[in-house]
């Protein structure tokens, strides 16, 4: 219990440092600064167009993988599980969260991770996963694509669904 306790403490610790604005609230803000988002409703169940899909991150925008490296993207995975769940694989550790979406929006909320330890080329990777997740706020599926952005629309993450029966 302890230790699942320290593993769900230290995913916090290593989301919240890849988080900027997220702590700001809209009550008693100063000039300049963002309000909070207003959340998303939970949807029980999942839109049915993600309910039971699982998918692999194709692209991670903006991120470069080490040159040289033999890491691959193929590691890092998403499955949307009833009534409102996400887990997978972040490329070490398999992670889950819990998922308020609607048509067109989508957080992860109260995410868990598993703690083990890998090398650091893929412990970067997957800190870099984990935190664009926790940024994502919408959603869209264009053909086989799941393309994840946050709320100022920047794409975050892609994913391609992935082949059943593999």
């Amino acid at each position: 219990m302890r230790r699942a306790l320290i593993s769900v403490l230290g995913l916090g610790i290593v989301l919240a440092a890849g988080c900027t604005s997220a702590s700001t609230s809209s009550a008693g803000s100063s000039p300049g600064t963002k309000p909070m988002p207003i959340p998303i409703p939970m949807t029980t169940p999942l839109p049915q167009t993600l309910a039971g899909t699982a998918w692999q991150v194709v692209a991670l925008p903006r991120f470069s993988l080490a040159p040289g490296t033999s890491l691959s993207l193929a590691s890092l995975t998403l499955r949307f599980e009833e009534p409102a769940r996400a887990a997978g694989n972040s490329g070490v550790n398999r992670f889950s969260a819990q998922v308020n979406a609607d048509a067109s929006q989508l957080r992860f909320v109260s995410p868990i991770s598993t703690r083990m330890a890998g090398p650091p080329e893929l412990m970067a990777l997957e800190s870099e996963f984990l935190v664009r997740l926790q940024a994502v706020s919408a959603w869209k599926i264009d053909g086989s694509r799941l393309r994840l952005s946050d709320a100022a629309g920047l794409e975050l993450i892609v994913l391609e669904r992935a082949r059943t029966g593999s």
